[in-house]
């Protein structure tokens, strides 16, 4: 989708329209563009790892036991994608995701729900985390579904854009 935001600009002399075309991304192109990088890089019988957008902040985390990818979105927009496939140690071996998100997204906190977003990603206005996660005989695929998903969707908020 894309938003063409109009400013004005004045002064004495004149009055000056620009436009911006604003790249974003939304929940429906994210499953799309997912499930075209299957298309291309799956051939096994089994089925695909598929996004989980339920988690709001209560609860364990979905797919928190895997390696994968996450997305940050602000209602249906995707503001950001991210790996979480880190090995990890002691007990919290091999929880990728969790322990990404845990160090960039969110902290725990002694709210009801029990986290909170850090600030830059409150600030953002995210509303939901999804998750999708990938078993450890396929872990590898998960930095090549981040790169595709960054660049075929833009989201506002990778440093790959800026």
């Amino acid at each position: 989708m894309t938003i063409i935001c109009l400013s004005f600009c004045s002064d004495l002399a004149c009055r000056l329209i620009s436009i911006v075309k604003v790249h974003v991304s939304t929940k429906c192109q994210l499953i799309k563009s997912t499930n075209l990088f299957f298309t291309r890089h799956w051939s096994e019988e089994i089925s695909t790892p598929i996004w989980d957008f339920s988690w709001r902040f209560q609860g364990a985390i979905p797919n928190y036991l895997l390696g994968g990818v996450y997305a940050l979105l602000r209602e249906e927009e995707v503001v950001y994608l991210g790996l979480g496939i880190s090995k990890g140690g002691g007990i919290y071996k091999d929880r990728g995701i969790s322990r990404r998100l845990q160090s960039h997204v969110y902290k725990r906190d002694d709210t009801p729900t029990g986290y909170i977003l850090r600030p830059h990603w409150r600030d953002k206005g995210i509303t939901t985390v999804a998750t999708l996660g990938f078993d450890k005989d396929r872990c590898y695929l998960a930095p090549a579904l981040e790169n595709f998903l960054i660049a075929s969707l833009r989201p506002s908020s990778n440093m790959m854009n800026k």
